[in-house]
């Protein structure tokens, strides 16, 4: 995973240099993994590949998946309609956090606990 999404309000670096620039509309929501202590795995998608995109709630997901266009595979981990409160994270939302380039989170320290399961499936 090479972002970490932290409500930093920081771009994560130019376009081919295995960090992307977010447009300012994301850059409250993105911020590189380093930023959070979390080593990057992977240094983006390769020449060619879309980019790898995780999200936590359905309006986040709308928005970034608006912004991102053709550009990137954006995944939602909390369903729309779900109550975010409760959700309760099955084992591939995981698998989600470990393949993506960046992951979006609500800012405002609401997703602690979110950005807590994506640190810890980084691969290694």
């Amino acid at each position: 995973m090479a972002g970490l999404a932290a409500g930093c309000g920081r771009s994560t670096g130019a376009a081919g240099s295995g960090t992307y620039n977010v447009p300012a509309a994301l850059k409250n929501y993105a911020c590189p993994a380093d930023a959070n202590g979390v080593g990057a795995a992977r240094s983006g998608p390769r020449t060619g590949e879309r980019l790898q995109v995780a999200t936590t709630v359905a309006p986040i997901t709308s928005i970034v998946a608006e912004v991102a266009g053709d550009k990137a595979d954006v995944r939602g981990v909390i369903p729309e309609g779900t109550d975010s409160h409760t959700f309760e994270p099955k084992p591939s939302v995981a698998e989600t956090f470990s393949m993506a380039d960046v992951v979006f989170v609500n800012g405002l320290h609401l997703a602690a606990p979110t950005k807590t399961l994506a640190a810890r499936n980084v691969p290694k």
